[in-house]
């Protein structure tokens, strides 16, 4: 009868194990197809420029057009909708939030020199609410976006930030 009573208990054991194992599997690929769709979202963004002004080696961000860009593909590779709430069957359980996003273009003021932007320079970005503290060179005109993102299986909000940028 012992032995039976310890089957059992293995098994519920073995059991408890294998769905604690598939919840952050879940998790695990959530957080990085999260991560993999803001790096293509701001990619996407960051194609959205003035076209006129490169053929004079300015590149300008096309601000309204990138942000509505950058939401698109994230509500088609997340399974959101356009206002990044998300839709039946998503792993996104609130609304995705784009916390910040900022352009560094050839129109960015640099706010140690009050200048306009010249490359390389160092670009900072803290927001302790977040815990967030970036210090990062970046080499030409680049798109940074800031977003969080809460999972299944995950209580809290996630954050993820990606830079997208040209570089000279």
């Amino acid at each position: 009868m012992k032995a039976l009573y310890f089957l059992i208990s293995i098994c519920f054991i073995a059991f408890g194990l294998t769905i604690s194992q598939i919840k952050y599997f879940i998790l695990d690929t959530t957080y990085e197809k999260v991560n993999y769709s803001l790096k293509h979202a701001v990619h996407d963004g960051a194609l959205q420029i003035d076209y006129e002004k490169v053929a004079d080696g300015i590149i300008e961000f096309d601000e309204a057009v990138a942000l509505e860009t950058v939401h698109l593909t994230l509500s088609k590779n997340l399974l959101l909708n356009q206002d990044l709430s998300p839709k039946e069957g998503s792993y996104i359980t609130d609304p995705l939030r784009i916390v910040e996003t900022v352009y560094i273009d050839h129109n960015f003021i640099d706010t140690d020199t009050g200048l306009p932007v010249t490359f390389p320079f160092t670009y900072k970005y803290s927001n302790p609410l977040l815990n967030i503290d970036i210090e990062r060179p970046i080499f030409g005109p680049s798109i940074v976006c800031v977003i969080e993102a809460k999972v299944r299986f995950d209580d809290e909000y996630q954050r993820y930030v990606t830079i997208q940028e040209y570089k000279y």
